[in-house]
This record gives structure tokens, C-alpha cells and sequence, in this order.
């Protein structure tokens, strides 16, 4: 019989933590039935099996969306890689992890004019960085700036064709009503980021 995780109800980012739990606790077993009512967190358990290269076969149901995980033939947590569980694959150990957050469409308080002035200027000011940051993490309406709506995301663009990783939480894109027009940067979630956060050498938060 598969384990099932049903993690309807649950916001970001339980559903990925209660997966990882229940592989953590039947290790011994290779099958596992996900149900979840939540987009992001489908995508987030998704991208989660992919990466760790376990198979998925999704189905929509009445009001859900099972996902069945296979882990037959790969390795199962705690053995799995603390890179790719921590931080979705966005790095390769040794390398340094630098991050900016955007905790904000604005910097600085003030002028909200002004803000959005200093911003833009900021991440145009990144390019010209000889060490750029290797994640740019984007939360709260800082995920606008990832957005058509504003110029930003142009350079965001510029900066992710150089190498620079920009996480977007999905929660907060939700919240805005933004995810479809959001232009650069890979949907993710809390734990993600918080793991991220924690296996950070520096952080800067303009």
C-alpha cells in the first residue's frame, strides 16, 4: 500500500515538509500518494521528486491534485543530497553563496517615488559588479519587481543570463495576483528559502 501525504489545507511550506518527513519515516518504501489542493505547492513537490530524481505521475481529482511518487531505485532521505533538498538545485557546493533579498518593489523608507527610483538603480548597479551575487531572492512585493509590470525585470533578466539565481516565493506571487506575469525567476517556497538564507556566506538586503 503507497504512504499518503495528504497535505490539503496546507500552505507553504508544509506540503514539501510533510513529504520529506514521510520519507525521512518509511524509508523502506518506494510509493507515496501526495494529495494536494494548491498550485504552488503541487509545483513545489514536483519540482522537489524531479530533482531528486524520484518519478511522478500527476492526476487531477475532485477539488485535489494527486501526485504518485516513485522512489524505486534512488536514494531516499537522509541520504539525499543537502544541496538539492536545501535549495532546489540553485547551487554546487563549495561554491560561496552570496544573496540579495528584495523585500520590497521599493528601497529604503521615504518616498515611495524615490524608492522605486533607487531600486532600479540598484539591481542596474549589480551588473556592473565584477563578483555578482550568486541568488537574488524576491518576497512579499518584492516579487513585483520580477514582474511585466515593472522595468526591473529587464535587469533581473540581465542578471540571470549572467549566472545569477532569482527565487521568487511562490506564496507571496499568489497573494499579488502576479504569477502569471511574472517574467524571470524560478517559483519557490519557504523552506526553500529559508535553507537558502541559513547556508548563506553573506546577505544583503538594500
Amino acid at each position: 500500500m503507497p504512504i499518503e501525504v495528504d497535505t490539503r489545507g496546507k500552505l507553504c511550506p508544509l506540503p514539501l515538509i510533510m513529504l520529506r518527513r514521510a520519507l525521512k519515516q518509511y524509508p523502506q518504501e518506494t510509493l507515496f500518494e501526495v494529495l494536494t489542493d494548491n498550485e504552488t505547492s503541487c509545483a513545489n513537490l514536483t519540482d522537489f521528486v524531479s530533482q531528486n530524481g524520484f518519478s511522478v505521475h500527476i492526476t487531477s481529482e475532485d477539488g485535489f491534485t494527486l501526485l504518485t511518487v516513485d522512489t524505486a531505485g534512488c536514494p531516499i532521505v537522509p541520504e539525499l543530497s543537502d544541496q538539492s533538498d536545501a535549495t532546489d538545485g540553485f547551487y554546487t557546493a563549495p561554491q560561496q553563496i552570496n544573496v540579495v533579498q528584495l523585500r520590497s518593489d521599493k528601497m529604503g523608507q521615504g518616498s515611495d517615488e524615490l524608492g522605486s527610483i533607487l531600486i532600479q538603480a540598484y539591481l542596474n548597479a549589480l551588473l556592473e559588479l565584477e563578483e555578482l551575487p550568486t541568488h537574488i531572492v524576491c518576497y512579499n512585493s518584492g516579487v513585483m519587481l520580477a514582474t511585466t509590470d515593472y522595468n526591473t525585470h529587464k535587469t533581473l533578466q540581465n542578471l540571470a543570463e549572467r549566472g545569477v539565481q532569482v527565487i521568487v516565493c511562490g506564496t507571496c506571487a499568489d497573494y499579488y495576483g502576479v504569477k502569471e506575469r511574472l517574467s524571470v525567476g524560478k517559483i519557490s517556497n519557504m523552506l526553500v528559502i529559508a535553507e537558502l538564507l541559513s547556508r548563506a556566506d553573506h546577505i544583503v538586503a538594500p
